[in-house]
């Protein structure tokens, strides 16, 4: 089998495995649409084209998006790359040569979340109160 249809089996092999652990449809969009936003940016055709150094230089390039949006994109290629190391389809998950990314901490809403019935609610009795 070719590299290049080795690394289309091995992601649809991951994809396969996480379909099976009960993954939700949702989920499974997610690594698929992140991988291949991975892969059509940096030409990645064989398992042998996914370093350390593409991933990094693909990070980089984003740089200029959210700190978190750079860590779910890290933890995902995270995900994807130690599955692969742990299923022989790589020797060893580049990503576990990229420490991880640190993110600043998100500040929660302090009124909490409403739904929309409570916010019209409570506009409605603004209104009935002037």
């Amino acid at each position: 089998m070719a590299r290049t249809e080795t690394l289309r089996y091995a992601f649809e092999d991951f994809i396969g495995d996480k379909e099976y652990q009960g993954a939700s449809p949702a989920m499974l969009h997610f690594y698929r649409s992140n991988w291949e936003h991975f892969r059509r940016d940096t030409g990645v055709a064989t398992l042998d084209d996914l370093t350390l150094r593409t991933i990094r230089a693909w990070l980089l390039k984003h740089k200029h998006l959210s700190p978190h949006t750079l860590a779910t994109y890290e933890r995902c290629l995270r995900v994807i790359t130690n599955w692969f190391e742990k299923r022989g389809y790589l020797s060893a998950s580049p990503m576990r040569q990229l420490p991880k990314r640190r993110t600043p901490p998100r500040i929660p809403n302090p009124g909490g979340w409403r739904n929309r019935s409570e916010s019209d609610g409570d506009i409605n009795q603004n209104q009935m109160a002037t």
